[in-house]
């Protein structure tokens, strides 16, 4: 089995307990904490594999930059209480903003991967608002195309990111809208935050690791 998601704080007990009933040959999770936030006891069955991505893909480009704040979510109102709708539209209410993902009446979906490299490429900031999410595909994809990032800190983001040296972490709203402010108006600080990011992504999310990990599991399997 493989979860990716993080247990929903509304759930009972009971429902936790059940769901945690449903273990494989292999249970592959994709970081540490997530084990424990699910009350898994850790066994020989138990692996943590990490998220990887295509850099050479998401990469930076030569693209001129827009100083605008780019999010890439999927169905962002409906899924609000998980992903911090309601703090996007707070954090960015008046300053320049460009949104990408199938939201009906919100934004609208890129049209390929390569589309959305190039949304990453020609923005200066992404944003990240999710609450729930261990680690969001689209902020690692956003750090490997050099944007300067400003997430929740919440989850594995703390892994990923560290406050000041490769993105910015927040943990109220008014201290989201000083750290956007300051993005938007500090050029070098995007660049160095954005430059920083992306090594941390080519360090911690290689591919040649994550494909090595999991046929490791599959070979477990297997025999």
């Amino acid at each position: 089995t493989f979860e990716h998601c993080w247990p929903m704080p509304n759930w009972s007990p009971e429902q936790l307990k059940q769901l945690n009933s449903l273990r494989g040959y292999r249970n592959v999770f994709i970081a540490e904490s997530q084990i424990a936030a699910w009350n898994v006891i850790p066994d020989e069955t138990t692996r943590v594999i990490r998220h990887a991505l295509d850099s050479h893909l998401f990469s930076p480009g030569n693209n001129e930059r827009v100083n605008q704040i780019l999010c890439v979510v999927n169905d962002y109102k409906n899924r609000g209480s998980i992903l911090g709708f309601q703090d996007y539209l707070e954090i960015t209410n008046g300053l320049p903003v460009r949104r990408i993902g199938d939201t009906p009446g919100f934004s609208k979906s890129a049209k390929d991967v390569n589309d959305l490299v190039n949304e990453y490429r020609t923005s200066t900031i992404f944003i990240n608002t999710s609450i729930f999410s261990p680690i969001p595909m689209s902020l690692l994809e956003a750090m490997s195309c050099s944007c300067a990032c400003l997430s929740y800190s919440a989850c594995e983001v703390p892994y990923y990111i560290q406050d000041g040296f490769n993105g910015l972490l927040y943990n109220d709203i008014k201290e989201a809208k000083e750290k956007v402010r300051l993005l938007l108006n500090d050029r070098d600080l995007r660049e160095i935050l954005g430059s920083n990011a992306r090594q941390t992504i080519i360090e911690k999310c290689n591919l040649e690791r994550f494909t090595r990990e999991w046929n490791e599991v599959f070979n477990e399997v297997i025999s």
